[in-house]
Order: C-alpha cells, then sequence, then structure tokens
C-alpha cells in the first residue's frame, strides 16, 4: 500500500510539477526518497497521508516559462492547510524594470456554493482573516494578542494619492446589501482633500443612551423641529426632519 502512495504521489509531481519530476526523476533511491545532489524529499506513509520534508535548505517549486500557472488543489471539497514554525508570506512580483508594468496582485477569493435543482443551494464560501491569540504564561506575564494591518501601497510621484482600501458589503438581486460591521474601541486618524463624512440618517430610538456615550455624534431622520434655529435644543423625535445631533453626556441635542 506504500508502495502504490508513493507511486501515486510521485505521479502527480511528475505531472503537476514537470520540471521538478524531471530534475529528480534520474536520482530515485528508494520507495520512499527522491534525492538530487544534497537535496533530498521524504514522502513519509502516515496512515494513508502522504508527507513530503525538503531537506536541507529551501525548497523552490515553480514553473518553468512566462504565462505556466501552477496549481494546487484538492479534490472534492478538502481543505489545503499552509502552517509554518515561522511566517507565512504571500507575495506578487514587482513588475519588470523600465516596462510600466504592474506589480502582481494577490487575490483571495471564497469558493461559490454549490448549485441545486431542488434541494437548498450551498452558501458561499467565506473569507477570514485572523490574527493570532497571545501565548498563556504559568508564572510569567501575558502578551497581547496579534495584529491584523491592512495598508494601501506607498507612491513617492507627487501629487498622487496612496493605495485605496475598499470594503464593500455584498448585494443581492433584490438590491439588499450586506453589512459592514466594524466593532471595537476605535481610534480613527485619517487625512482627506475635500473630504465628506457621512453619516447614516437614523431613527433617535436607534442611538444608544446619550449618558453613555458623551461627545458621540449621530444624524436622526425622524426630528420633531429642523435644525435651524434649534441648536442645542434636546433631540425629540415626533417629525421627518434630518438633523445632526450629540451627546453632551446626558441628552441627545441638535447641533
Amino acid at each position: 500500500m506504500a508502495q502504490f502512495r508513493f507511486n501515486f504521489v510521485w505521479n502527480w509531481l511528475s505531472k503537476t510539477l514537470p520540471e521538478f519530476g524531471k530534475a529528480i526523476s534520474p536520482y530515485v533511491t528508494g520507495s520512499s526518497t527522491l534525492s538530487a545532489g544534497t537535496k533530498e524529499v521524504v514522502l513519509t506513509d502516515d496512515a494513508g497521508d502522504a508527507t513530503l520534508t525538503f531537506s536541507p535548505g529551501d525548497a523552490v517549486i515553480q514553473t518553468s516559462s512566462s504565462g505556466a500557472d501552477l496549481f494546487i488543489r484538492t479534490l472534492i471539497g478538502d481543505d489545503i492547510i499552509l502552517e509554518s514554525g515561522d511566517d507565512i508570506r504571500l507575495q506578487g512580483d514587482k513588475g519588470l524594470y523600465d516596462d510600466e508594468a504592474e506589480g502582481g496582485d494577490i487575490n483571495i477569493y471564497a469558493g461559490d456554493g454549490s448549485d441545486a435543482d431542488t434541494v437548498t443551494a450551498g452558501p458561499g464560501g467565506d473569507v477570514r482573516i485572523e490574527a493570532g491569540d497571545a501565548g498563556a504564561s504559568n508564572s510569567g506575564s501575558g502578551n497581547v494578542g496579534g495584529f491584523v494591518t491592512i495598508q494601501g501601497g506607498y507612491t513617492s510621484e507627487p501629487g498622487l494619492p496612496g493605495g485605496d482600501i475598499n470594503m464593500y458589503p455584498g448585494n443581492s438581486n433584490s438590491g439588499i446589501s450586506g453589512n459592514v460591521i466594524i466593532q471595537g474601541t476605535f481610534t480613527w486618524e485619517f487625512s482627506t482633500k475635500d473630504a465628506t463624512l457621512k453619516f447614516p440618517a437614523v431613527t433617535l430610538a436607534t442611538l444608544p443612551n446619550a449618558a453613555g456615550v458623551p461627545g458621540a455624534r449621530a444624524v436622526i431622520a425622524d426630528s420633531n423641529v429642523p435644525a435651524p434655529g434649534n441648536f442645542g435644543a434636546i433631540a425629540a423625535t415626533g417629525g421627518s426632519a434630518i438633523v445632526p445631533v450629540f451627546s453632551d453626556g446626558v441628552n441627545w441635542l441638535i447641533g
């Protein structure tokens, strides 16, 4: 059985990674080890799983020419897990010099849900980016959880902005968009040109208790009086005027 698994994996490597297969094929030394010079690839049979161990040094799996894609895929919905004792880095290639070539993109797409005839169709897959938890210490000090940083690219060209960060909810054929939910305690730092800050107009009852959010600002859509001439008045419902409000730590006031 182990020999069969080795042959299966070796055939897969030879077909999927042709240059890798050609380089190592002449150096097969046994049913579980492939050697090329000082490089060694060990295939370990572990109750049906195949483990590839590259030793010593770095392992490079690459295509041999431009325009050739490299696919690593599983069948029937199985997982692909990348796990490292150090960093895992996904990096697009640098554009060709003096060619006005864009740097390589990195795209992460979740899979589409399954189509169906009479049963319920499958939901789309999720994309989740989550930093690691801090380790626990029995007698020493604890530490902070990992950070998640999303940052647009830099440009050295005068007058041009850096890269954007866009967050869009999904939509539907009924025109119903999903939510963008941001939770936690935030420190907002931004500098924009000709900027506007748009608040959603909500009902006064939607807002939290003013006593718990002193200094907060919002916009309500059911004020009983318009904003002009009523700055500082306690906001009240009963109408359809759209007015800005702020919390003085006691009430929501118009202004």
